[in-house]
């Protein structure tokens, strides 16, 4: 399968072997999960409570701005987190039917 000297261990797993030969970041997950479930959240709960949604997204701006600076992950890695989790919330709200542009009466 895998031989320490495989050209597939050589491509992903040698780097993050080798102690102290990169940052905390190389070991972080991409997209940033935080960012994804912070952004996919305040998107719904701005849908259900309009009123909330300078709070909502002050928030999830936040949330992945402290993983930025914690280091724990890169810019792309939080915006690409932020696309997903619009795209997921985007996903998972009501869609309008026909029924609803009917006219009353």
């Amino acid at each position: 399968m895998l031989e320490p000297g495989s050209q597939a261990m050589d491509t992903f797993g040698r780097q993050l072997l080798e102690a102290g030969s990169h940052s905390r970041s190389t070991l972080m997950s991409f997209p940033s999960g935080h960012a994804a479930v912070a952004f996919g959240l305040a998107a719904s709960l701005g849908w259900y409570f309009p009123a909330g949604r300078p709070a909502f997204i002050a928030l999830a701006i936040l949330a992945s701005l402290q993983r930025l600076f914690s280091g724990a992950h890169y810019l792309s890695d939080i915006c690409i987190g932020a696309a997903l989790g619009l795209v997921g919330a985007w996903l998972c709200m009501p869609k309008p039917q026909a029924r609803d542009f009917e006219p009353m009466g």
